[in-house]
């Protein structure tokens, strides 16, 4: 559902969704192995809505189960350019480059 509502625009109900599904983490129909994604969706939403900190909270979550996720990298960059921390979006842009 919060994919569904992402690609509709309606971010702050995607949050919603995303922020449910990290609640149920210890349940089997939300594996630990999904939980970097469930952060790096609502990293996403959180830049959409302008919360780059928020944004950047849920990055660093994603990039602390798994350092090799690209988009959560891509994304923390982001959040790091809202927050006009420019040496730190260089870094992480400069990491999803090579």
């Amino acid at each position: 559902m919060g994919n569904k509502h992402f690609q509709d625009g309606r971010f702050d109900v995607a949050l919603t969704y995303y922020t449910k599904a990290l609640e149920f983490k210890d349940s089997a129909t939300s594996p630990s192995s999904h939980r970097p994604i469930y952060h790096a969706n609502r990293a996403a939403c959180y830049l959409k809505l302008g919360n780059f900190s928020e944004a950047l909270k849920d990055c660093n979550a994603t990039l602390s189960i798994n350092p090799t996720f690209t988009k959560a990298m891509f994304r923390r960059a982001e959040a790091h350019e809202g927050l006009q921390r420019w040496q730190e979006a260089l870094d992480d842009y400069n990491q999803v480059r090579d």
